[in-house]
């Protein structure tokens, strides 16, 4: 079982006492990721794509479950690969717009995370066999998670009341 309130991230743990991290993930498939409305960051357009980015990660991991040749694997990061850009970029256009005071240190967790996501689908390409390894599938999986819960939850979620004068 792989517990969200593992974290060490320092924001998260502020997070955990008032109820926010009251969830468990567990490899294999057992249980996707669920969208919560108090992980909501209060803008519209972020929040509708970090859930289409939760439905994207539960995609692979149903896919990673049901051993999937490399290629197939592949497509699915791919898309993954390719959203993940589109969303950091109207995440950032959006903060420098309106400027976010943390948009610097955002900037370079995104350019930080799609390096290592590249870098994870440049590995799964060069494996030899036509099915991924279940050892590179966990590798994935911790980071889809781990990306999920330090960087939406603990980085994202700063922009939650950090533009009072906008409605969205």
């Amino acid at each position: 079982m792989w517990n969200i309130l593992k974290s060490n991230n320092p924001l998260v743990n502020k997070l955990r006492p008032i109820g926010l991290l009251n969830m468990k993930f567990s490899f294999g498939g057992d249980m996707p990721i669920l969208w919560q409305d108090k992980l909501n960051v209060g803008i519209s357009f972020v929040d509708s794509q970090h859930q289409y980015l939760v439905s994207l990660i539960n995609t692979i991991e149903a896919a990673g479950n049901c051993s999937l040749e490399r290629d197939l694997f592949l497509t699915h990061l791919s898309q993954l690969e390719a959203y993940t850009h589109f969303h950091f970029d109207q995440e950032e256009k959006f903060q420098l717009e309106n400027k976010y005071p943390h948009y610097e240190s955002n900037k370079n967790e995104h350019i930080n995370l799609i390096k290592q996501l590249a870098e994870i689908i440049e590995t799964i390409k060069k494996e030899t066999g036509e099915s991924v390894r279940q050892k590179q599938v966990g590798k994935v999986f911790d980071f889809l998670r781990d990306w999920l819960i330090d960087h939406v939850i603990g980085e994202d979620m700063k922009m939650k009341g950090a533009f009072p004068d906008k409605s969205f």
